[in-house]
């Protein structure tokens, strides 16, 4: 019996009523500059073409372009796509698991904050993996699966970090560097992102 693949267009499309906007805050601010100083400008010559995976409204595009990058932004939200068009950012409302890019076109994705909301997220890293030239860049980071991002309503899949390393090795990453980001909430609570540093080892045949 073949699969219902109209069933799962159904499901995708009543999933995407729970996305939200995402707006600038100075944590992810200050993140996302170290996160950038950190691990793109040391390889600044080798990175050209950006693609920013779930841009909200535009913290790392703007910075992608203060560093003369040819930086485009997806998202699936409305209001964060209207906002960064505002801005003159290159921006497109797509789904982060169905890219509508040719393969090997990016230098970098940027890949902040959006993995997690993929309901299938080996499917979402063999699309990075097409998308993305063999020995170029995925930055990932994610938020760790046991604090209080497990009620978010669209966090689909919060795994630790032996279930990422493995799911981007299947994906024909390399992880040159993981580690975390340790801060506080405002209320106090501690809490950490998990970062991989990827390169793309070879190509997924589909």
């Amino acid at each position: 019996m073949f699969a219902n693949y109209e069933s799962l267009g159904a499901y995708l499309k009543k999933l995407r009523d729970e996305i939200y906007p995402e707006p600038e805050s100075d944590l992810h601010n200050e993140l996302t500059q170290k996160a950038i100083e950190f691990f793109v400008k040391p390889i600044g010559k080798d990175i050209c073409k950006v693609l920013d995976v779930g841009c909200g409204q535009g913290i790392a595009l703007k910075r992608f372009y203060d560093l003369g990058l040819d930086a485009i932004g997806i998202t699936l939200g409305r209001e964060d796509f209207e906002v960064c068009a505002e801005k003159g950012y290159q921006v497109k409302i797509m789904d982060q698991s169905f890219l509508d890019f040719e393969r090997d076109t990016f230098d970098l994705i940027w890949a902040r904050h959006c993995i997690e909301h993929s309901v299938m997220p080996l499917i979402t890293l063999f699309e990075f993996n097409r998308v993305l030239k063999k020995g170029k860049y995925l930055y990932l980071e994610m938020p760790q699966p046991e604090g209080i991002h497990v009620n978010n309503a669209n966090h689909y899949s919060l795994f630790g970090p032996k279930g990422w390393k493995h799911l981007l090795s299947k994906a024909s990453f390399e992880i040159i560097q993981d580690g975390r980001f340790n801060f506080t909430l405002i209320d106090g609570t501690p809490d950490e992102y998990m970062v991989f540093w990827n390169k793309k080892i070879d190509d997924i045949l589909i």
